[in-house]
Protein backbone atom coordinates (compact mmCIF):
# COMPACT_ATOMS: atom_id res chain seq x y z
CA UNK A 1 0.00 0.00 0.00
CA UNK A 2 1.91 2.89 -1.34
CA UNK A 3 0.73 6.56 0.63
CA UNK A 4 -0.32 9.29 -2.35
CA UNK A 5 0.85 12.77 -2.36
CA UNK A 6 -2.39 15.16 -1.93
CA UNK A 7 -2.08 17.50 -4.11
CA UNK A 8 -3.18 20.17 -1.19
CA UNK A 9 -0.43 22.58 -0.35
CA UNK A 10 0.18 23.64 3.16
CA UNK A 11 1.96 26.97 3.71
CA UNK A 12 5.10 26.65 5.67
CA UNK A 13 3.31 29.24 8.33
CA UNK A 14 2.04 26.74 10.24
CA UNK A 15 -1.77 25.41 10.56
CA UNK A 16 -3.02 26.72 6.79
CA UNK A 17 -2.62 30.42 7.85
CA UNK A 18 -0.72 32.48 5.67
CA UNK A 19 2.03 34.75 7.37
CA UNK A 20 0.35 38.91 7.40
CA UNK A 21 2.84 41.68 6.47
CA UNK A 22 3.70 43.98 8.90
CA UNK A 23 2.19 47.12 9.00
CA UNK A 24 4.66 49.77 10.42
CA UNK A 25 3.37 52.68 12.69
CA UNK A 26 4.19 55.54 9.85
CA UNK A 27 1.66 53.72 7.27
CA UNK A 28 -1.07 53.34 9.72
CA UNK A 29 -0.75 56.74 10.46
CA UNK A 30 -0.36 58.00 7.63
CA UNK A 31 3.15 59.95 7.70
CA UNK A 32 5.95 59.78 6.16
CA UNK A 33 8.27 60.64 8.72
CA UNK A 34 9.08 57.35 10.88
CA UNK A 35 7.49 57.41 14.82
CA UNK A 36 9.82 54.50 14.99
CA UNK A 37 13.30 56.56 14.76
CA UNK A 38 11.51 59.50 16.95
CA UNK A 39 10.49 57.16 19.68
CA UNK A 40 14.03 56.08 19.47
CA UNK A 41 15.51 59.19 19.96
CA UNK A 42 13.19 60.42 22.55
CA UNK A 43 14.25 57.21 24.36
CA UNK A 44 17.74 58.02 23.77
CA UNK A 45 17.51 61.53 24.91
CA UNK A 46 15.27 60.47 28.24
CA UNK A 47 12.97 63.14 27.84
CA UNK A 48 10.66 61.62 30.02
CA UNK A 49 10.91 57.74 32.41
CA UNK A 50 7.58 57.22 30.69
CA UNK A 51 6.89 57.76 27.18
CA UNK A 52 3.03 56.62 25.73
CA UNK A 53 2.71 54.96 22.34
CA UNK A 54 0.62 57.79 20.13
CA UNK A 55 3.60 60.31 22.12
CA UNK A 56 6.31 59.57 18.76
CA UNK A 57 3.44 59.45 15.96
CA UNK A 58 1.83 62.66 17.31
CA UNK A 59 5.41 64.08 17.34
CA UNK A 60 6.30 62.90 13.80
CA UNK A 61 2.86 64.59 12.63
CA UNK A 62 3.60 68.05 14.06
CA UNK A 63 6.98 67.54 12.70
CA UNK A 64 5.57 66.80 9.08
CA UNK A 65 3.19 69.24 9.46
CA UNK A 66 6.25 71.86 9.88
CA UNK A 67 8.23 70.58 7.12
CA UNK A 68 5.60 70.47 5.13
CA UNK A 69 4.67 74.20 4.99
CA UNK A 70 8.50 75.32 4.42
CA UNK A 71 8.82 73.12 1.59
CA UNK A 72 5.37 74.40 0.23
CA UNK A 73 6.88 78.11 0.80
CA UNK A 74 10.13 77.10 -0.91
CA UNK A 75 7.90 75.65 -3.95
CA UNK A 76 5.84 78.48 -4.60
CA UNK A 77 8.76 80.99 -4.10
CA UNK A 78 10.90 78.73 -7.17
CA UNK A 79 8.05 78.93 -8.94
CA UNK A 80 7.32 82.88 -8.59
CA UNK A 81 11.41 83.19 -10.12
CA UNK A 82 10.49 80.60 -12.88
CA UNK A 83 13.22 78.38 -11.95
CA UNK A 84 13.34 74.17 -11.41
CA UNK A 85 15.63 73.84 -8.37
CA UNK A 86 15.14 74.94 -4.58
CA UNK A 87 17.77 75.88 -3.09
CA UNK A 88 18.15 77.15 0.59
CA UNK A 89 17.37 80.73 -0.01
CA UNK A 90 14.30 79.65 -0.80
CA UNK A 91 13.76 77.83 2.09
CA UNK A 92 14.78 81.03 4.03
CA UNK A 93 12.35 83.07 2.26
CA UNK A 94 9.43 80.22 3.32
CA UNK A 95 10.09 80.54 6.61
CA UNK A 96 10.63 84.42 6.36
CA UNK A 97 7.38 85.15 4.26
CA UNK A 98 5.17 82.92 6.62
CA UNK A 99 3.68 84.32 9.81
CA UNK A 100 3.51 81.51 12.00
CA UNK A 101 6.90 79.97 10.77
CA UNK A 102 8.40 83.09 11.23
CA UNK A 103 6.83 82.74 14.85
CA UNK A 104 8.40 79.29 15.35
CA UNK A 105 11.56 80.02 14.03
CA UNK A 106 12.72 83.66 15.27
CA UNK A 107 16.13 83.82 15.03
CA UNK A 108 16.61 80.50 12.67
CA UNK A 109 19.75 80.45 10.85
CA UNK A 110 20.18 78.56 7.14
CA UNK A 111 22.87 77.11 6.21
CA UNK A 112 23.82 78.89 2.50
CA UNK A 113 20.11 81.18 3.14
CA UNK A 114 21.83 84.77 2.89
CA UNK A 115 21.06 87.79 5.09
CA UNK A 116 17.75 87.87 6.82
CA UNK A 117 15.77 90.86 6.12
CA UNK A 118 16.49 92.97 9.57
CA UNK A 119 19.03 90.72 10.40
CA UNK A 120 22.11 92.92 10.63
CA UNK A 121 20.05 96.58 10.40
CA UNK A 122 22.27 97.26 13.72
CA UNK A 123 25.27 96.89 11.22
CA UNK A 124 23.79 99.25 8.73
CA UNK A 125 23.18 102.00 10.77
CA UNK A 126 25.28 105.45 10.71
CA UNK A 127 27.82 106.06 13.23
CA UNK A 128 28.04 109.19 15.28
CA UNK A 129 29.86 111.71 14.10
CA UNK A 130 32.95 112.47 16.15
CA UNK A 131 35.14 116.07 16.12
CA UNK A 132 38.04 116.01 13.63
CA UNK A 133 40.56 116.36 16.53
CA UNK A 134 39.31 113.40 18.18
CA UNK A 135 39.64 111.22 14.87
CA UNK A 136 43.04 112.16 14.51
CA UNK A 137 43.77 110.80 17.91
CA UNK A 138 42.31 107.58 17.33
CA UNK A 139 43.38 106.93 13.74
CA UNK A 140 47.13 107.17 15.16
CA UNK A 141 48.36 109.99 12.73
CA UNK A 142 51.66 110.64 13.19
CA UNK A 143 50.73 114.37 14.00
CA UNK A 144 48.61 113.57 16.72
CA UNK A 145 51.33 111.17 18.21
CA UNK A 146 53.84 113.98 18.45
CA UNK A 147 51.05 116.92 19.91
CA UNK A 148 50.97 113.93 22.66
CA UNK A 149 54.58 113.54 23.28
CA UNK A 150 54.93 117.34 23.63
CA UNK A 151 52.14 118.07 26.08
CA UNK A 152 53.21 115.20 27.98
CA UNK A 153 56.91 115.44 27.78
CA UNK A 154 58.42 116.29 31.70
CA UNK A 155 59.81 119.06 31.93
CA UNK A 156 63.73 119.07 32.49
CA UNK A 157 66.00 120.69 35.41
CA UNK A 158 66.88 124.12 33.53
CA UNK A 159 63.38 124.72 31.98
CA UNK A 160 60.53 126.55 33.91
Amino acid sequence: MSEEKSDTHIPSGGRGVSKKTRVTSAVRAKLILSPARIEKRLRVRRTSARLSASAPVFLAGAIENVVRDIVQGAIDNVKKRKRARIVPKDLARSIDGDKELSAIFPDTTVAGGGIRDGAIVHALKPRSKVPKSDKAVRKGSSKAKKAQALSAAPEGPGKK
